[in-house]
């Protein structure tokens, strides 16, 4: 008998960079992000699964084994020692191309398809679903100068997006104020604003901001507003331990005055806000959230018809002042923090039991296949 027989199975690996293991094993937690690697970690041990996070597929001590961090729920504090390698992988970093090929070749299973998305991407190929298309603003790949000037001959306000990065990096809003006027704004560490004379003086922000970076330009939406601040809405859709997609929970975000983006954001479920802040009535609230659950349903199918399987995406949307629901971008690694911020502990844990039943479905189905 080998020694990793006596795993509990499915082996859940969880990957994630080299600075969550070493702070894990120091004690040296993110406050921010250990909330949520607790509740992993414990999701597994109540569905008696095994589940580490490491940051390497291989180590140097055997074949097909890692070095894995683990809660080790007796002594209730975090430890590392060498696991075989998954059966399944839950991706909470980018990876690379070789990671993928090595997943492939032996056999170990994706809990999502892809472990990121490229928006411009998305985009262009969720364009081929014609039954959704109605839900995306106009959205343009920018390659040089006269792309911004057309757009800009069309738009009053632009939303430039890079291809890749979520909490709102790399993303610069451009208003146009007069016919000679362009402000500008962009969210790092603090609100960033400015005001520039002609497009030259636009690019030179733009270029100093991207580094040479791909982007993307989309027409802003006419998004609900509470005083000052924009809002728009992250909703949790997973798939359960019976590969059934579920809502787990939208929450409404609430943006910092002037801000482009909604991240630092206050955030409330989504009938809540509905009720306290628009004082919409319960007939109203009942039937946009008929409109909101059909369109969620509908985007993360399209989106599983593009790239196959996912465990989860946490999808972000807008809704305008006429109630049209537009489509902003999917994300693979949703942090949660919207949920966390809320909801309560109970839907805030099954954000995590859903994962891991999830992978406990997907083993389930690979032996099944292998026994036929």
């Amino acid at each position: 008998m080998t020694p990793y027989k006596r795993y509990k199975r499915p082996i859940i690996g969880v990957y994630v960079n080299r600075a969550t293991t070493r702070r894990l094993v120091n004690g040296d937690y993110d406050p921010k992000s250990y909330p949520r690697i607790i509740s992993l970690a414990k999701a597994s041990i109540w569905e008696q699964t095994t589940l580490y996070f490491f940051s390497r597929l291989i180590s140097r001590s055997g074949k097909n084994s890692v070095t894995g961090t683990y809660y080790d729920k007796f002594s209730r504090t975090w430890k590392q020692k060498t696991f075989p390698q998954p059966d399944i992988l839950y991706s909470r970093r980018a990876s690379s191309i070789m990671l993928h090929q090595y997943l492939d070749k032996r056999g170990i299973i994706r809990f999502n398809a892809q472990p990121d998305f490229n928006k411009w991407k998305v985009y262009e190929r969720l364009h081929a679903v014609t039954a959704i298309t109605h839900h995306f603003p106009k959205t343009v790949q920018y390659n040089n100068k006269s792309d911004l000037i057309k757009f800009l001959d069309s738009e009053k306000e632009v939303y430039l997006k890079g291809h890749h990065g979520g909490r709102g990096n790399w993303i610069f809003r451009v208003r146009k104020m007069s016919e000679n006027k362009l402000a500008y704004s962009y969210f790092r560490d603090k609100l960033q604003t400015g005001l520039v004379n002609d497009v030259d003086e636009l690019l030179l922000e733009m270029e100093r901001f991207y580094v040479g970076r791909p982007f993307l330009m989309q027409s802003a939406i006419d998004m609900i507003h509470v005083g000052d601040s924009k809002v728009d809405f992250r909703a949790e859709l997973q798939r359960d331990g019976r590969g059934n997609l579920k809502i787990v929970g939208i929450a409404a975000r609430i943006g910092i005055s002037g801000s482009p983006i909604t991240i630092h954001s206050s955030a409330y479920p989504i009938e809540v806000f509905f009720k306290e802040f628009l004082y919409y009535s319960n007939e109203k609230i009942d039937r946009l959230m008929s409109r909101i659950k059909t369109f969620l349903f509908a985007i993360y199918t399209a989106i599983e018809k593009t790239y196959g399987t996912f465990g989860e995406i946490g999808i972000d949307f807008g809704i305008d002042k006429e109630h049209n629901i537009w489509f902003i971008e999917p994300n693979s690694k949703s942090t949660k923090i919207s949920l966390m911020k809320a909801y309560d502990k109970k839907t805030f844990n099954q954000a995590f039991l859903n994962p891991v039943q999830f992978c406990k479905y997907l083993y389930k189905q690979k032996i099944r296949k292998r026994r036929k």
